[in-house]
């Protein structure tokens, strides 16, 4: 299979036209978190019959973007429902990012031309995160909120672009624009996300005192 050889923007702009198809064709929903009891294949099907998600080989498959709760987004998988899913079937977990790297060249030396294949620069398709091709494998995509948090951050400068020029010219006199993305003030304080980081923080403290 070829890889693909396109740039970020492109890339980008792909994954979320996949994001509005899965969305108009009803197969998206939207969970407030991704979690297990016990990291074990069991309690993880357990939970997909749950929620009737056919992720055997026969099945449609299930794409799961875990960026945590709402109160606690993070870029990290929650750790038991990642080994959960260690299930030999169709489901996958990636992470809540529309982009992709920039290309490069995989065989800048001759030692890599025999280990990496061909030569030229790739755009290699990102394996913990969201894409077309896996989208297109699996019918349903399941997103947590903070992962929805986290897309809506992202993608808040591309939509500033987005707007005709003569209304995002108005922006900055009506007092629209006072973005911390674009430095014009300064970043507001998550006060929710910062409680509960100082308090994982504080209980890994007492952890280590106590062990």
């Amino acid at each position: 299979m070829l890889m693909p050889t396109m740039d970020v923007k492109t890339w980008s702009k792909s994954n979320r036209m996949m994001l509005t198809l899965k969305m108009l064709q009803g197969r998206l929903q939207v969970v407030e978190r991704l979690t297990l009891s016990e990291p074990t294949q069991e309690c993880y099907l357990g939970l997909c019959r749950t929620m009737s998600w056919d992720v055997r080989h026969t099945g449609g498959g299930v794409l799961f973007m875990d960026g945590g709760s709402r109160i606690t987004p993070s870029i990290e998988f929650d750790r038991s429902f990642f080994f959960g899913s260690f299930f030999n079937g169709r489901n996958k977990v990636v992470r809540p990012t529309l982009l992709c790297d920039e290309q490069y060249d995989y065989n800048k030396t001759a030692s890599k031309q025999r280990m990496k294949g061909p030569k030229g620069p790739k755009n290699p398709i990102p394996i913990n995160r969201f894409n077309v091709f896996d989208a297109m494998q699996h019918e349903r995509l399941v997103i947590t909120e903070g992962a929805i948090m986290q897309l809506e951050e992202e993608m808040y400068e591309h939509k500033l672009h987005l707007l005709p020029p003569h209304i995002r010219n108005q922006l900055p006199e009506r007092g629209y624009l006072d973005s911390e993305t674009l430095g014009d003030c300064v970043p507001s304080l998550r006060t929710i996300q910062m409680e509960a980081a100082a308090r994982t923080e504080e209980w890994k403290v007492v952890c280590i005192k106590i062990c």
